[in-house]
């Protein structure tokens, strides 16, 4: 019975272990976007763009919003407006690029996402480069 816990034990390390070149901190990273498929790409990203919006809309839902004061729903329509400037096509080849560049490979989907969505929007490089640096250091690189 011993042998068996022991060889159980080592099956799930193993197994974790093998998955730990895909997650950074725990999140998905460029490894792991860059092993989907197109079409699970575009999934992924319909998926995200509807946990952003389902945050949105609760967010909403448990406001005051006659009392939330001015500061409060400038923020709130700021990130409304703020995500997924582009097509799921548009997202997808932006991150795709960003993954490119073997450096990038550790930042998390999420935070290659926000970068995607403000290169569409139109941040200039330099708030690009800003925004990917502090991915790079926050995922411990």
């Amino acid at each position: 019975m011993r042998r068996l816990m022991l060889l159980t034990i080592l099956v799930v390390a193993g197994a974790v272990e093998a998955q730990r070149p895909y997650l950074t901190n725990g999140s998905p990273n460029g490894l792991a976007w860059r092993s989907l498929t197109e079409p699970e790409k575009t999934l992924f990203l319909g998926g995200a763009t509807l946990a952003f919006a389902t945050a949105q809309d609760l967010q909403l839902a448990h406001a005051d919003w006659a009392r939330a004061d001015f500061v409060c729903k400038q923020a709130i329509n700021e990130a409304s407006s703020a995500w997924f400037k582009g097509t799921s096509s548009d997202l997808r080849r932006e991150m795709n690029a960003f993954y490119q560049t073997t450096a990038n490979m550790p930042i998390p989907v999420t935070k290659a996402l926000g970068y995607s969505d403000l290169k569409l929007s139109g941040v200039p490089n330099g708030e690009l480069e800003r925004y990917r640096t502090a991915a790079l250091r926050a995922s411990g690189h």
